[in-house]
């Protein structure tokens, strides 16, 4: 329950960053409320539930193992709702209308979030196996998490040198939580060549996405849609291309190989990448 708990308040804080500089305190309680007390635990049981339509959904059940859908398509979701609802923070110009975003206040401070973040999601990737018993699975996991980081937040950092000529901080610690976000669906499921498929594609995701939103007039300060809503999506959908046929469901003595998962790249067919989507979409527009 309190480890339930950590991910309703992460699906809840993810929605803060969208609304920045024009959310008063009583609306970040009330949203609050909303999404750990309502939406959060009703949404996600469909899931996690051991009775959720999408747990026990035939021939393929719908496969999330840390929450790229539970957890961050549905902060994504309501982050989006959000940022549309509020419009942009007064001053704001638009690149099409001869501006861009809002200088950052301290590109340090965000940094070293950034990493805390990156070193926080060791308990929610590893931690979701449930059981130290199952050590093979822990240590698999943490490096598919390790390695999807790495190699989206390296992909960002060539694409802003490729567009702008220069080493874009803001958008590399983006890239490198857009990677997070991304595996963390597959994280178990995958080896670690898909892994790092799935963050390589992350990286480029996040800065179309957010580059989509500049060019819709969508205000997003921290880039919580890019990151996390688009790559929840992505790497939800991942599992349906790279889930290796080699892992089933995590237990206490390992994984259990009666339920293995496998993707389309490794010769697993359509049937989980439909439930994947079928699952993706139905949470994204629920919440939304």
């Amino acid at each position: 329950w309190v480890f339930q708990f950590a991910f309703a308040d992460t699906t809840s804080t993810i929605t803060s960053g969208a609304m920045i500089g024009r959310c008063d305190f009583i609306g970040d309680i009330l949203y609050s409320v909303a999404v750990t007390g309502f939406i959060y635990p009703i949404v996600g049981h469909w899931s996690w539930g051991p009775d959720g339509w999408l747990a026990v959904m035939q021939p393929f059940a719908f496969r999330d193992f840390a929450g790229s859908t539970v957890v961050h398509s549905i902060g994504g979701a309501i982050s989006l709702a959000g940022a549309i609802i509020l419009g942009p923070r007064l001053g704001r110009v638009f690149k099409r209308d001869g501006g861009g975003p809002m200088k950052p206040h301290d590109l340090i401070m965000g940094s070293v979030g950034g990493l805390i973040l990156w070193f926080g999601w060791y308990g929610f990737n590893p931690g979701s196996t449930l059981s130290g018993m199952d050590i093979q699975g822990i240590g698999r996991v943490s490096f598919n998490t390790t390695m999807a980081a790495c190699s989206a937040g390296l992909t960002a950092l060539l694409i802003s040198y490729i567009t702008s000529k220069k080493w874009d901080l803001a958008l590399t610690v983006n890239g490198f939580l857009a990677g997070l976000v991304a595996i963390t669906a597959g994280c178990y499921w995958v080896d670690p060549v898909g892994a790092f498929f799935i963050g390589l594609v992350a990286g480029i995701v996040v800065y179309a996405v957010t580059e989509l939103l500049e060019y819709l007039r969508i205000d997003d300060p921290i880039g919580a849609v890019p990151v996390h809503l688009a790559n929840g999506i992505w790497g939800t959908l991942a599992i349906g291309l790279f889930a290796s046929g080699a892992y089933g469901l995590p237990t206490a003595n390992g994984a259990d190989t009666t339920t293995v998962v496998t993707g389309l790249f490794y010769g697993g067919g359509t049937g989980q990448l439909v439930a994947q989507f079928i699952g993706s979409a139905s949470t994204v527009v629920v919440a939304f």
